[in-house]
């Protein structure tokens, strides 16, 4: 089978759409993309840009324009897609040399974890939510059982932080993230285990790289060491458009730490935030003060929540 997804995003907001799928061949997975993407755009109100990022068998990224313009035949995208894929970005491209060395603790932007932990400040992000845009930051909590369940079937320890996400928060429907959603519990067990399947195939199909990729030898390393491949110690907690936030359970000092997972680049990036906390602290900081998150920088548009290039 074929996967094929594709990043719908919004041009009057930090939003945006994902759709997912399997098809029998490259060509069918294009046209159902463009179909449900077209069925899916019909009679909406909200205004999509015209370049999408598109992932097809789970290998190749390549960007398309016009899908959001219904003007546009649906079998001009099609072609357009199919004549991409010869070109299109191979993630299987190292992008250097694969012998992965111990990450340096980089803490980037120096944020500590505040009071309270990822409780704390989740209270401060809700707080902030209310007051500027009068509703709440998150959906309500994740059930109990759910969060064992899921735990359970990762087979690994899930830092206490991850655990209080879920606890209080299951997702939101805010763009709360400039550049990534927040996960619900479901969601984040489905990007997980899309992005696990695909580490599989990538390894049967190239056994020439298995060897490289060995999800026992790299889980084995420490936290914050990148990897190459998706590890079964990564646990997703947000994502958009082939680029996941994930917690790094694997053993070390930087246990817990948030990396960024691309189809692109991997983690080559190493980590972002010392932790789950650390980072929530760095986003209830920006909120609050109007300083940059990453590379942007909040601000309130018409009592909504827009994200603006750092300048």
């Amino acid at each position: 089978m074929v996967r094929w997804e594709v990043g719908l995003q919004h041009t009057d907001s930090a939003g945006g759409t994902g759709l997912r799928g399997e098809a029998s061949s490259p060509e069918q997975a294009a046209r159902e993309l463009v179909d449900a993407a077209r069925t899916y755009l019909h009679g909406r109100t909200e205004h999509y840009g015209d370049l999408s990022i598109v992932h097809i068998d789970a290998i190749f990224q390549l960007e398309i324009y016009g899908l959001a313009d219904l003007s546009i035949p649906a079998d001009a995208i099609v072609e357009q897609i199919l004549a991409a894929l010869p070109n299109a970005r191979n993630i299987l491209e190292p992008s250097g040399e694969n012998s992965p060395t111990p990450a340096t603790p980089r803490t980037l932007l120096g944020i500590d974890p505040g009071p309270g932990g990822v409780s704390g400040q989740l209270d401060r992000i809700t707080t902030w939510t209310q007051t500027h845009l009068g509703r709440a930051a998150f959906l309500p909590a994740a059930d109990a059982a759910a969060i064992t369940a899921a735990q359970q079937h990762s087979a690994i320890l899930w830092p206490q932080d991850l655990i209080d996400l879920f606890t209080h928060a299951n997702g939101s429907e805010l763009p709360i993230l400039p550049a990534h959603d927040l996960l619900s519990l479901d969601d984040s067990n489905y990007i997980r285990q899309l992005w696990l399947d695909i580490a599989t195939d990538l390894r049967q199909r190239h056994p020439e790289m298995a060897s490289d990729f060995d999800p026992e030898a790299l889980g084995a390393m420490p936290a914050g060491t990148p990897a190459g491949i998706f590890l079964p110690q990564f646990v997703p907690i947000a994502d958009r458009d082939g680029a996941t936030l994930v917690i790094d359970t694997r053993t070390g000092d930087l246990h817990g730490c948030i990396i960024e997972y691309t189809a692109e680049g991997s983690d080559d990036e190493g980590p972002l935030w010392i932790s789950l906390a650390a980072m929530l602290t760095n986003l209830a900081d920006s909120l609050e003060t109007g300083t940059g998150f990453l590379r942007d920088r909040p601000s309130v548009v018409t009592g909504k929540l827009t994200w603006e290039p750092a300048r």
